[in-house]
């Protein structure tokens, strides 16, 4: 099985701090609070992501902003969630732990250069409004919870960066789903999904392409994303596609 390259051993922090900005900007929050070199973000529980406490700034100290943390997590019902990035201070996942934050969802971040511009796929709808029809497709294609739906199509409606909603259409049916968000010279590719009886049909490299086509046309020479570490089929695809691993990520929960 093709296997993404590790280069994880030595991040650099200044690539980092690039697709993190440009993520934490492609996927907001409903609101944010900034503190000592991290973000607080929350949009209503929907993702960890978009309700969870990121480094924004190089060996950012986790201390001064516990408190903080737990007080704004508390007034919105949530329990308190850190994503670690190498952003971090050494140190920070050992004290989180201590504290009885249970560990969660260790995920990579991809990356390619975009070397040529995709040709149009018939078999690809883009659209720059995510309308009701693919909305649904793509809430139930992902498993969204219906009472997270709400929040979550707020976040879609709060992306303020250049966006496109993509569906892949075979035999009449939608059978894929992804987003993509540019900004700065990157693209960022999320929730690509393809339904289960489509899976390995070539669907989601077609797809993905579209999106790292579009992302060229939108000015970007970068192409980034997001996998879970043990979504082993999702990372061969992406190293076959010439995505290679810059660094980890993972969550820290307070229950």
């Amino acid at each position: 099985m093709t296997q993404v390259s590790t280069i994880i051993s030595a991040p650099n922090l200044r690539e980092t701090l690039a697709i993190e900005e440009r993520a934490l900007d492609a996927w907001p929050a409903l609101q944010t609070k900034t503190f000592a070199g991290w973000a607080l973000r929350f949009a209503g529980g929907a993702t960890k992501r978009a309700n969870s406490v990121n480094p924004i700034a190089p060996n950012a100290e986790v201390a001064p902003v516990l408190a903080p943390a737990h007080e704004f997590y508390r007034q919105h019902g949530l329990p308190t969630i850190f994503r670690l990035t190498p952003l971090a201070a050494a140190g920070t996942d050992a004290r989180l732990e201590c504290d009885g934050f249970r560990r969660q969802d260790d995920s990579l971040v991809l990356s390619k250069p975009i070397d040529r511009i995709e040709k149009n796929d018939d078999a690809v709808l883009l659209a720059h409004i995510a309308d009701d029809v693919w909305r649904h497709g793509f809430a139930s294609a992902n498993g969204i919870e219906p009472a997270a739906r709400p929040w979550h199509e707020r976040i879609l409606d709060a992306i303020a960066q250049p966006a496109v909603f993509a569906t892949f259409m075979q035999e009449g049916e939608a059978v894929a789903y992804g987003l993509a968000v540019a900004e700065r010279g990157m693209v960022g590719l999320f929730d690509i999904v393809t339904k289960p009886a489509w899976r390995r049909s070539g669907a989601a490299s077609r797809l993905i392409a579209s999106l790292i086509g579009w992302g060229a046309m939108a000015g970007a020479q970068t192409a980034y994303l997001q996998v879970v570490v043990g979504n082993h089929a999702a990372r061969a695809l992406y190293g076959k596609l010439g995505f290679a691993e810059r660094y980890q990520y993972h969550y820290r929960i307070l229950d």
